[in-house]
């Protein structure tokens, strides 16, 4: 695999420059790319040949950073990740969970798969037992306060770059900046259109060494980029719509947020990472593997227009 380049290049009418690089903090001997590709389709079925084509196309596209702490089956996941990438580039950096001491170091393992896992990945521990790719081991915030966690998920091996620390509540934010001993490399935690309960990020931007934010998912859970309404449309009973009420609990803020829309610059989808990683704190946004067709307006964020100051006015006081 080669490291993606700067090049900007012309796909349909589209104007594409590859996706930024970042480094967790200065100096640091390791960057994540700005856009972070999570495994874990939301809403529906993917198979592995699929799936491996996506992956080499985010490769393609300056994607190298995967996360799959949001997947169904994380062993499942890896599984797919060392297929499309058998021999890492070290620019390839994995975010994930703790591998579990009973199994290979790489073969990490989650919650039980749920049933609604959409992946289609082929028998289960076919991870390569020599895959190593260089990765971020993840916990949550409640893990990382309790003292006894810590050296568990100490960087051990060359390929462990450092520990990510997932915040869920102001509160669990303040606990991690305030702790004492060693600093995780950085912070992860929902950032979007429709969940801003993480707008506590910006307390990072308060510390002399400030920790930089991954906001999970801007799309919120799809429905930003248009899958929720594919799936409705399709799952939509023989016996009529579903009440109108329903609907537009479920989707009246959505219907809201259209003012962000401009027509042939920016879509909805380009709007939720605009505005993810236009808090100050937040450095990464991950967001789901997309439809196939989708790929240019998810790639094509960065050529569209930031969100204006009475866009983000408008913002501030959405509900």
């Amino acid at each position: 695999m080669k490291q993606p380049s700067g090049v900007v290049r012309r796909e349909g009418a589209i104007e594409m420059a590859r996706v930024p690089h970042r480094p967790p903090r200065p100096g640091a001997p390791y960057e994540l790319s700005e856009l972070v590709l999570s495994v874990a389709p939301y809403d529906r079925p993917l198979d592995a040949g699929t799936a491996t084509t996506l992956l080499r196309r985010a490769w393609a596209e300056g994607i190298t950073t995967y996360d799959l702490v949001d997947a169904p089956d994380v062993a499942a996941a890896e599984t797919l990740l060392a297929r499309a990438f058998p021999n890492p580039d070290p620019s390839l950096v994995v975010i994930g969970p703790p591998p579990s001491p009973a199994r290979s170091a790489v073969a990490a393992v989650s919650a039980p798969p749920r049933a609604s896992a959409s992946w289609v990945a082929g028998p289960p521990g076919s991870v390569p037992t020599g895959w190593q790719p260089r990765r971020l081991i993840e916990v949550e915030a409640a893990s990382w306060l309790g003292a006894e966690a810590r050296p568990s998920v100490s960087p051990e091996t060359p390929y462990v770059l450092g520990t990510a620390v997932r915040c869920r509540s102001a509160e669990e934010t303040r606990g991690v900046l305030a702790a004492a001993g060693p600093r995780p490399a950085f912070l992860t935690g929902r950032i979007s259109l429709l969940r801003r309960e993480l707008v506590a990020a910006n307390l990072l931007d308060d510390q002399r060494e400030p920790l930089r934010w991954l906001a999970r998912d801007p799309f919120a859970g799809g429905r930003l980029d248009g899958s929720w309404f594919e799936k409705e449309l399709a799952t939509l009973p023989s016996a009529g719509p579903r009440p109108v009420r329903e609907l537009e609990t479920e989707f009246g803020p959505i219907a809201r947020l259209r003012f962000l829309v401009q027509p042939g610059r920016r879509t909805l989808a380009q709007a939720a990472i605009r505005y993810a990683l236009g808090i100050p704190a937040v450095a990464w946004a991950s967001v789901p593997i997309p439809r196939v067709e989708r790929w240019e307006e998810i790639l094509g964020y960065a050529g569209s227009p930031p969100l204006g100051e009475k866009e983000q006015a408008a913002l501030a006081g959405f509900a």
